[in-house]
């Protein structure tokens, strides 16, 4: 499982190694980004896609770090994930979710809409889920509180693939936010245990504001979600 992992970012690192200016190039507008490093990483394995924008007559593929991510583009990047690790010789999480059904049963999904493999797959491994109204709404944003609900599905769900010595852990966060009375109850245990990246100091896969605060109603930006899915590999390996 280690090997898989290692040989998915050695892939990454040569991949990074024959391109030219690979950090100053991946994207124009997250050349001086904060997760600009993470950006790389993702765009190298094939997940970063960027958004062709127009700009003085010439079409530029852009990134927008900043923009909000949407739940379609988060389904995107969490499908892909489960693509990109193979866990048994015989058998991958991706697959799996496959097998259970390929029927799009959300109303606002269309089988032309390319997220739409993507959002039959979160629903199968019950990572992403959709709304009592029978809609995923993959133009709406992800709050933080939904993501850390999101991370917690994603844990339990690659888990099953896992011996118990290798079980991933959720780390109990000590204290509580000061913002704690924002966070919906239905989102406080996925909040507060969430699994610490590996070999770090104390860092998890979501950390809260130096404030001490967590604001749950904040939206994953494009630039978050692709931290995110760094770590998350990081977690995994």
């Amino acid at each position: 499982m280690k090997n898989s992992i290692l040989i998915l970012f050695t892939i990454v690192a040569l991949l990074c190694l024959n391109c030219v200016n690979v950090y100053a190039g991946t994207f124009p507008d997250t050349d001086n980004h904060w997760a600009d490093g993470d950006i790389v990483i993702l765009k190298a394995s094939g997940m970063a896609i960027g958004i062709p924008t127009m700009i003085d007559g010439r079409e530029v593929n852009l990134f927008y770090p900043d923009k909000d991510a949407t739940r379609a583009e988060l389904a995107r990047l969490l499908s892909m994930s489960l693509k990109l690790t193979q866990y048994m010789a015989s058998r991958n999480s991706y697959d799996d979710a496959l097998s259970l059904g390929r029927n799009n049963v959300f109303s606002d999904v269309q089988d032309s809409d390319w997220f739409c493999l993507d959002t039959i797959i979160v629903n199968n491994a019950k990572i992403m889920k959709g709304y009592p109204n029978g809609k995923f709404l993959p133009n709406q944003p992800v709050t933080r509180e939904e993501t850390a609900q999101i991370i917690s599905n994603y844990i339990d769900y690659i888990n099953k693939y896992r011996n118990e010595q290798n079980v991933i852990k959720k780390g109990a966060i000590a204290e509580k936010f000061v913002d704690d009375n924002a966070i919906s109850n239905w989102a406080k245990p996925a909040v507060y245990l969430l699994p610490f990246i590996q070999g770090s100091t104390g860092n998890q896969v979501m950390n809260g504001y130096p404030d001490g605060t967590f604001k749950p109603q904040y939206h994953l930006t494009r630039g978050e979600a692709a931290t995110l899915l760094v770590r998350l590999a990081e977690v995994r390996g």
